[in-house]
């Protein structure tokens, strides 16, 4: 169905669904307005974050542009480059399989569609049919509705798909690098107690997380001039330093130099 038609039900439905989660929101275990929820099916992982953005509507809808998307991704350690297509449909996307130095570029194309209606909704699509190494029906869906504080309403959905390459290479990094690190949800584990979840769960919590963290950022710093972007990569770094025990992978120098060096920034952070 085209965005425009499912606007305004839409918005309806976000905002009973803010009504149907606000003790949950306030009791959550982030300590902050902020439900994460993730499902590891045979073939397709998925994550979805629910949160309070402490902005108003017409701020979040700078979202709008396929552009502000390219901030939000480059934020992410494991993309190197992200370039908005002529027509601005379409983004590319070079994503690197180590979050350092040194990793293999990987090539994505996400087709770009975004609706605002009636200042009441922002609705953003970024999907891909075929991503790298065999993976599949890429997936990043933003919806946003107006509070009556004068604050926003978001839902969040991060999903991808797997072939059996894809598969073998998860399963690679979660038997090696990844093999202790953890996600947000808990499970029963032995004798009954409770564990953060871990693998393709883990994994897909984790990414999930960082971009909520990037488009908060984004949000945050829009006025910032491109000479100054370095206080949004700082501002991202320490966002997911909040939840190092599964976040952190590379330490705040490292970052800045891998991000300097993608963005053609200057030590002082501006724009060579």
């Amino acid at each position: 169905m085209p965005l425009a038609l499912a606007q305004a039900p839409l918005a309806q439905e976000l905002r009973q669904r803010h009504a149907d989660l606000s003790q949950a929101l306030a009791r959550s275990a982030f300590g902050r307005p902020l439900l994460l929820q993730s499902q590891h099916g045979r073939d397709t992982d998925e994550g979805v974050v629910e949160a309070v953005l402490d902005a108003p509507l017409d701020r979040v809808q700078a979202l709008a542009s396929p552009q502000r998307w390219c901030d939000v991704l480059m934020l992410h350690q494991t993309t190197h480059r992200c370039r908005v297509a002529p027509d601005g449909r379409q983004l590319d996307v070079q994503l690197s399989n180590k979050s350092g130095l040194g990793g293999q570029l990987l090539s994505l194309r996400l087709n770009y569609e975004a609706s605002v209606f009636k200042g009441e909704l922002l609705t953003v699509r970024l999907e891909a049919a075929q991503g790298p190494l065999g993976s599949r029906e890429y997936r990043i869906r933003l919806e946003a509705t107006a509070l009556p504080s004068g604050q926003s309403f978001m839902r969040f959905r991060y999903s991808y798909g797997f072939g059996l390459l894809a598969r073998l290479a998860m399963q690679g990094y979660l038997s090696t690098r990844a093999q202790e690190k953890i996600g947000f949800s808990l499970e029963p584990g032995p004798g009954g107690s409770l564990q953060p979840v871990r693998g393709m769960r883990g994994v897909i919590e984790r990414n999930t997380l960082r971009y909520f963290l990037a488009i908060e950022v984004l949000l945050h710093t829009l006025e910032l001039p491109p000479a100054q972007v370095e206080r949004r990569l700082l501002a991202w770094f320490d966002a997911t330093e909040q939840y190092a025990k599964q976040l952190h992978e590379i330490d705040r120098a490292e970052y800045l130099a891998l991000k300097r060096r993608q963005l053609g920034l200057n030590p002082k952070g501006s724009v060579q």
